[in-house]
């Protein structure tokens, strides 16, 4: 099977967009509501058979429907690239001056007075190692992955994203979020929105920080009715 991400209006009733799904095999899975209230939109979460083609649906939904796209997996790993820096991707063995100076994080180093302080940086990825920070900057996490652990690290990517950030901002909190992973490694964007639909009563609730999602990954793929 595979995933569909629908987007309707607000005050749009899903059961009577499912309704209309029933002659692709489509099911509800999952509604997102602390997310659609704060985009002040509709956002679910459809199965479908594999393979099940986008144009067909986006006929049978136009004019009830914003947005549809079949879900992908998101990229996580960008071995080569990280490996080009001189050493493996993972959490302790990663080149940190040298990725600090390839994304210029040295440089806002250089200019920070406060080191982070006041700040939660949510890292949304492949988990982060418990050695990647340390102790006093963990400050929680979140996951559905089936581990059940969010600060473990499934491809070394998490860490490495903790650990620059860690070094950027010293005194920040470091929140793991770590994503489902796909069949094919990567993280599930639904599992993404699942974070966030969860946690953002979590930081309304704690308005005295500021919170960072950090988001270091990239889709590709996506197959969506180019005319929307």
């Amino acid at each position: 099977m595979s995933t569909l991400f629908v987007e309707t209006a607000l005050d749009s009733n899903l059961a009577t967009v499912e309704r209309e799904l029933v002659p692709f095999g489509a099911r509800l899975v999952k509604s997102y509501p602390n997310l659609s209230t704060l985009l002040r939109t509709n956002l679910a979460l459809f199965e479908v058979p594999s393979d099940t083609p986008v144009a067909p649906i986006a006929a049978v939904l136009r004019g009830r429907v914003r947005y549809l796209e079949l879900a992908t997996s998101a990229i996580t790993s960008y071995g080569a690239k990280l490996q080009a820096l001189g050493e493996e991707a993972g959490p302790q063995r990663s080149s940190l001056p040298d990725i600090m100076e390839m994304t210029g994080a040295d440089r806002a180093l250089a200019r920070s007075s406060r080191g982070g302080a006041g700040v939660v940086l949510l890292v949304v990825d492949s988990g982060v190692d418990r050695s990647a920070v340390s102790a006093g900057q963990q400050v929680g996490g979140w996951t559905d992955d089936p581990d059940g652990d969010p600060w473990t690290d499934r491809t070394g990517h998490g860490g490495m994203v903790a650990r620059l950030a860690s070094a950027c901002c010293p005194n920040s909190g470091i929140f793991s979020v770590k994503a489902r992973a796909s069949s094919d490694g990567g993280i599930l964007v639904e599992s993404v929105l699942s974070a966030v639909d969860d946690l953002l009563p979590l930081i309304q609730q704690n308005r005295d920080y500021l919170w960072v999602m950090n988001n270091s990954w990239g889709v590709d793929g996506c197959q969506m009715d180019p005319t929307w």
